[in-house]
């Protein structure tokens, strides 16, 4: 069957995305900043190893559109070393690459039904819970940030804990822990959406103390980004 021209440009784009990151793991490799990468154990551990490193690189290029779907997780141990691997092992290991999977879209449809059912229960707009998604996590159920905020939204893992949440990665369990602090954010900040928002990012002490939004450009940031997808939820209803 022949693919269409939208699988096929999803695979020249993914093809793309891992020959950018081949080369640079070439490059921190002979800078001696590489020192291992799991990708289905292709990759030979060795420092010494370069041929073999780069066949094993031209191997996996080959095979680029069968694995298009495998995303590449990377960390950066305590001698500044870089590791990277598509089966995250290690809670150390942060997504890198991100392809294939739902787009926001089909997410926003597939999990429209949990975010009503989240919204009625803890009194929090749909609009809103579907902006904080989009701009946490863009509904990928599997983001996982830098600082370690997991799921749909983000959720710290001691916030996560505080609405016990067991398994962030649950989409479920994710939106309603996310919506349960957001309505409590609410709560806090007098149904204020904007300070809630800025509280979501920074922590609520933060906003307390400045009693507005913090001078924080991420923070600023976020709360116009939640803002600007709400009012476009908005427009094109629940």
């Amino acid at each position: 069957m022949a693919l269409s021209k939208l699988t096929l440009l999803r695979n020249l784009f993914s093809f793309t995305q891992y020959i950018v990151v081949m080369t640079k793991i070439i490059w921190l490799y002979l800078e001696k900043k590489y020192s291992t990468c799991g990708i289905q154990g292709l990759i030979p551990q060795g420092k010494n190893n370069v041929a073999g490193l780069i066949l094993s690189v031209s191997i996996i290029v080959l095979f680029m559109v069968r694995y298009s779907e495998a995303d590449i997780y990377r960390f950066r141990d305590k001698d500044g070393v870089w590791h990277f691997t598509n089966i995250r092992s290690d809670v150390r290991y942060r997504l890198y690459i991100k392809t294939g999977g739902l787009k926001g879209k089909q997410y926003i449809i597939n999990y429209d039904e949990i975010i009503h059912k989240a919204a009625k229960q803890f009194s929090v707009d749909t609009n809103l819970i579907k902006a904080v998604i989009m701009a946490e996590s863009s509904f990928d159920p599997y983001a996982v940030s830098e600082s370690g905020a997991q799921g749909l939204m983000q959720l710290m893992p001691d916030t996560a804990a505080d609405m016990r949440v067991n398994n962030p990665f649950d989409p479920e369990e994710n939106i309603f822990g996310g919506t349960k602090y957001l309505a409590l954010l609410l709560k806090k900040f007098k149904q204020d959406k904007r300070l809630a928002v800025a509280a979501y990012n920074v922590g609520p002490t933060a906003v307390s103390n400045h009693n507005s939004i913090p001078p924080i450009p991420q923070t600023i940031r976020f709360v116009e980004k939640v803002m600007k997808y709400y009012m476009e939820f908005r427009k094109v209803g629940n």
